[in-house]
């Protein structure tokens, strides 16, 4: 069965960019929280550096068209995640199998987007130690 959330966030850009990122860490938080559910009960799960999943950007996305989150079954289904969905299984991989207390840690950007410049917000994987690991580089982001 498949579920899908949406929010609708009006004013988002009204919000300070410390806002804005909070906003986001609520959100990633539920999906790493998804996906330790899904391993708890899934100890088969490949890891994901294992899976063959790759790094990609899907063309409703390039289009301003809207910001799927998927975990990690639905990642595994297509084969392809942007940063959301590899950094999140990539948190609750560490947690569930290696006992590391890993969280979300988003890094800012900017970047045009159909002709003007927007912020944007990528996601990575934070240590105990303060290290950072980007699984969207391992799996093929330019």
């Amino acid at each position: 069965m498949l579920a899908s959330f949406t929010f609708e966030i009006d004013g988002f850009e009204a919000l300070s960019p410390s806002e804005q990122q909070d906003v986001y860490l609520d959100a990633l938080r539920a999906l790493v929280n998804i996906d330790v559910a899904y391993l708890a009960t899934h100890r088969l799960t490949p890891r994901l550096y294992a899976s063959g999943v790759r790094f990609a950007i899907s063309d409703d996305e390039r289009a301003g068209l809207g910001n799927v989150w998927p975990n990690i079954p639905a990642v595994l289904a297509k084969g392809t995640a942007h940063c959301v969905g590899l950094a999140c299984w990539r948190i609750a991989e560490l947690r569930v199998r290696d006992g590391v207390d890993a969280v979300p840690v988003i890094r800012e950007f900017r970047e045009w987007l159909q002709g003007h410049e927007v912020q944007e917000f990528h996601v990575c994987v934070g240590y105990p130690d303060g290290s950072v690991e980007d699984p969207s580089r391992e799996l093929g982001m330019p």
